[in-house]
């Protein structure tokens, strides 16, 4: 099975306004306006957003909350261009350790997942922190790998780096595993 993943730059107080939302301005302002994410009824992801503003989260309909929250990270944030869909090999992921944190925290809003779905983030405090332990990937010029280091490896940790310096103020990462 292949898996896709997914990363969006989101300032994080936006979420407690969907709480706020009634149920026809979660389907104008959300649904309607997500083109870029293709799905199969959109009256289930609907109902996961209702449940979602309500704080009313069943586990039974868990396998969608992980796609009702990429439709509003969409509307609330703008999603990270990655460079090819391999940016990441899966077979060396364990090795790369600089994204566990991404794909291991969970979402930063409250909702139950599947075991399938790995939602995680970095706030705008963890990005500081994780930039200022990766400083020898902060850089425009070609690095060689250290004794043992893979190459490829060393060009995504590069590139993750310069995914984390482009968020603005106030903005975190959201990643999905899907």
């Amino acid at each position: 099975m292949s898996m896709q993943w997914h990363l969006y730059y989101v300032d994080f107080s936006k979420f407690s306004e969907l709480s706020t939302w009634s149920d026809i301005e979660i389907h104008d302002r959300v649904l309607s306006k997500q083109n870029s994410l293709a799905i199969d009824d959109s009256s289930l992801i609907e109902t996961a957003l209702h449940e979602m503003a309500k704080g009313q989260c069943i586990p039974e309909h868990a396998s969608l909350y992980a796609y009702a929250f990429e439709f509003l990270c969409c509307y609330f944030g703008t999603r990270v261009e990655q460079e090819g869909v391999d940016g990441c090999r899966w077979s060396w992921i364990d090795e790369v350790k600089i994204i566990e944190p991404l794909i291991t925290s969970g979402p930063p809003i409250e909702f139950p997942l599947t075991e399938n779905v790995l939602v995680g983030h970095l706030t705008p405090e963890g990005i500081a922190e994780t930039i200022k332990q990766l400083s020898r990937y902060d850089t425009d010029e070609v690095l060689e790998p250290e004794q043992g280091e893979d190459p490829d490896i060393l060009a995504f940790r590069c590139l993750f780096v310069s995914w984390l310096k482009e968020t603005r103020l106030g903005e975190g990462i959201i990643s999905f595993l899907l």
